[in-house]
């Protein structure tokens, strides 16, 4: 009888996991392996220092109360640092309207709280460092080198550091995480033959604009689209929260996205590098006789922040076929992020896709032995990401393509959101026709919904959620009455989920004669006011304005949403 085969053991909590790379995917999985019990984690970074990098691009990340942010508990303080993008007009190169995605025009407006948050990368990562307890980052550790140990289980990685051109820092590690971008180091040297990154034949070039003001971008933005071209503006961060001077005060401070991202892209084979200059002029250029203010816009932009390059992805599928056959080193590197699943920003999903990838590790690596446990995550990793990629390409394709200027039946341009899909194409004409685009009016909203009412077009029908409609009355009221209390006592953080759940309750509940946004309101909780109004729909009751007991900056905000 043969001897029985011992099982290997799951990962020690205490041995040294080596991240590379601090980006979202290498942070969010050190926060991720530390809530796991892991205590001997380690982050290697070749920058100099958490600033080193241009302030980047603004994510778009998802709002979900039980999705990976919650998991991370990081949801309540990234929606803290939200620049709301609350809608977007989509206009041609003359700033004619080709479509629209908010709820100025919906039955029901204010549809709970929004599916999307909108954060500065680099204020993410801050805040994903600053969660970490024990994690050590190693900066200007310029990894130089991949091999197998002696004891033919651990990984051995090689650093070049700062100012020391010939000494090199050996570190053994019993797991290894590549999570060092697009063009990672980790593969580069551990797999030399890997398939290479994929061109999407297109540029972009990024800016990020600081002293300019418009109407159409008052948390909202706007793309426009030419022959080929898309230019992509939005909020990208706030100068300041709501702020009141005092009691008596008769004004608030309103936060505004003083600072706006446009992102231009166009198809390109050209891989050279160009400075800032450049690349403005370049963008001004592919811009030169599009409608206001895109030209204004791009003129008020700080050169240090316009950077530009080239757009790639890596097909995570083909990656992971190569990983299989290559047995060369141990089975302890797995690869995540861009590194695995780079993909085209034109389908928002990049970050929210890279933030998963540490949860996925914890728990494998909880449940099986750590080759195993590689495998398995890198796998699931794989399987959930490449139909992602694959959309984000063909969307890279969709966007540029140089017919690509008035809407087509099915596709995402044929869009008026509040409007019926059969109404749409005889509303464009319209507004068309009365002239009603970018350059010619102040307020797009007012001057769309007269159209929509001359035309007396009836928007699709109101959804309720069936959760919602079978509520039980008692648990109704006590979900209302935690409402209230929430509102009363500045707790945003419930209000969110409970708008996630329940769009429609934050908005219709009145207990005792008391609303949300009356009890915030005389309780002088500005934030909180200002989200019932923009996120839930809360709508604002004149009777507010002579009530005595609310005070007059309060009165200001809501005399803003009559």
């Amino acid at each position: 009888m043969g001897k029985k085969r011992q099982s290997r053991p799951r990962l020690d909590p205490g041995a040294h996991i080596a991240i590379i790379g601090s980006g979202l995917a290498g942070l969010s999985t050190a926060l991720s392996l530390e809530q796991g019990g892991f205590t001997n984690v380690h982050i290697y970074e070749r920058d100099g220092s958490h600033d080193a990098r241009k302030e980047g691009y603004g994510l778009t990340l998802t709002y979900n109360p039980t999705g990976v942010l919650h998991q991370l508990n990081v949801l309540e303080e990234i929606a803290q640092s939200d620049c709301p993008s609350r809608s977007h007009y989509m206009f041609n190169a003359n700033g004619e309207i080709q479509g629209y995605f908010g709820n100025a025009f919906a039955r029901n407006r204010g549809w709970g709280q929004r599916g999307n948050l909108r954060v500065p990368r680099q204020r993410v990562r801050q805040i994903l460092a600053s969660r970490l307890k024990i994690t050590e980052t190693h900066w200007d550790h310029k990894l130089v080198g991949v091999s197998g140990c002696e004891n033919g289980e651990n990984i051995c990685l090689a650093f070049q550091l700062e100012g020391a051109a010939e000494e090199k820092l050996l570190v053994g590690a019993d797991l290894v995480v590549a999570a060092d971008g697009i063009r990672s180091a980790v593969l580069q040297h551990a797999y030399p033959q890997a398939p290479p990154i994929q061109s999407l034949g297109i540029r972009l070039i990024l800016g990020i604009s600081s002293s300019f003001t418009h109407v159409h971008l008052k948390e909202r933005g706007f793309y426009t689209l030419d022959s080929g071209k898309r230019l992509f503006v939005m909020p990208f961060a706030r100068t300041a929260e709501w702020a009141v001077i005092d009691d008596n005060a008769t004004s608030c401070s309103q936060p505004t996205g003083e600072q706006y991202m446009w992102q231009l892209s166009f198809a390109s084979s050209d891989d050279k590098t160009y400075s800032s200059t450049e690349l403005l002029q370049q963008a001004l250029f592919h811009c030169r006789d599009w409608h206001e203010p895109v030209q204004e816009l791009m003129l008020s932009t700080s050169q240090e922040s316009i950077w530009g390059t080239l757009l790639y992805d890596r097909n995570p599928e083909i990656l992971h076929k190569h990983l299989q056959i290559n047995d060369t080193l141990p089975r302890r590197i797995l690869i995540v992020g861009d590194a695995c699943h780079a993909m085209s920003p034109f389908k928002g999903q990049g970050a929210n896709q890279a933030l998963q990838d540490g949860r996925v590790l914890v728990k494998h690596l909880t449940s099986a032995r750590v080759e195993i446990a590689v495998s398995n995550t890198q796998r699931e990793i794989v399987q959930r990401t490449a139909s992602v990629v694959a959309a984000s390409r063909q969307a890279s394709v969709y966007w540029h393509e140089p017919q690509l200027v008035m809407p087509k039946d099915g596709q995402d341009t044929q869009k008026f959101a509040g409007v019926c899909s059969q109404d749409i194409p005889a509303l464009l004409h319209a507004l068309q026709k009365k002239n009603i685009k970018a350059n010619s009016a102040n307020d797009l909203d007012k001057s769309v919904q007269c159209t929509i009412d001359e035309l007396q077009l009836i928007g699709p029908p109101e959804v309720r959620r069936k959760a919602e409609s079978e509520l039980k009355e008692a648990h109704f009221v006590d979900l209302a009455r935690q409402a209230i209390l929430s509102s009363e006592m500045n707790n945003l953080a419930f209000l969110r989920k409970l708008s996630w759940e329940y769009p429609n309750l934050i908005r219709n509940v009145d207990v005792d004669d008391m609303t949300c946004l009356q009890k915030a309101a005389k309780s002088g909780h500005i934030r909180i006011a200002h989200w019932l109004i923009t996120e839930a729909g809360c709508l604002v009751d004149a009777r507010l304005l002579n009530d005595l007991s609310i005070k007059s900056y309060m009165k200001a905000l809501l005399k803003m949403y009559m």
